[in-house]
């Protein structure tokens, strides 16, 4: 039995989809590989964004 492949078949699941090809990166894979990176890091520039304002109303007084 492997079980590496049966502890996380999604993980192989999505590699299977994602590189059709090992030798030819297609725009489709390139495009998913972005929006993957953009999704996991969206958190993380929401919240930088929402302490940017906070810095900034902190600096020019009470805007509310």
């Amino acid at each position: 039995m492997e079980t590496n492949a049966s502890s996380d078949p999604s993980r192989y699941r999505w590699i299977i989809l994602t590189r059709p090809s090992q030798y030819h990166r297609s725009s489709l894979e390139w495009m998913v590989g972005w929006m993957v990176v953009i999704a996991s890091h969206g958190a993380f520039i929401q919240m930088t964004g929402q302490i940017t304002m906070c810095n900034l109303t902190l600096k020019s007084g009470s805007i509310f």
